[in-house]
């Protein structure tokens, strides 16, 4: 019986060799992928939060009575059609809050006028 002895050690080497340059090259392909997702996903939440975050501002301003708030609506999407409405929805409150308060004066002067005259009548009983 014969036996052959071969050395791999040689072999190994030339292999992973020739393998290293396809190793790099799909490590910094996989690495590019994951870089443009990241970018893409990046841009995709700037779409999605800046006109969030234009919204809130605007509902926080209406909280505090500045019936004049406007979102900017840049999109038809959803968030757009949320601007949209909320654009309408504000410009019934101003209008609501204008009518609220010419009624208001209209009221106090009222008042005013039957206390005047509640004042006079009593100083025409006190006359008597």
């Amino acid at each position: 019986m014969g036996a052959v002895i071969l050395e791999y050690t040689q072999i190994r080497d030339e292999l992973l060799a020739a393998e290293h340059g396809q190793m790099y090259l799909i490590g910094a392909a996989g690495l590019m992928v994951v870089m443009l997702i990241g970018l893409f996903e990046l841009g995709i939440a700037r779409r999605v939060a800046q006109p969030l975050q234009d919204l809130k501002t605007s509902v926080r301003r209406i909280a505090l009575n500045d019936y004049a708030a406007r979102v900017t609506v840049t999109s038809q999407d959803e968030i757009g059609l949320l601007g949209a409405a909320f654009n309408r929805m504000a410009e019934d409150l101003s209008l609501k809050h204008a009518e609220i308060v010419a009624h208001e004066h209209e009221l106090e002067a009222r008042v005013a006028d039957r206390t005047r005259e509640l004042d006079q009548s009593n100083l025409l009983l006190q006359e008597e």
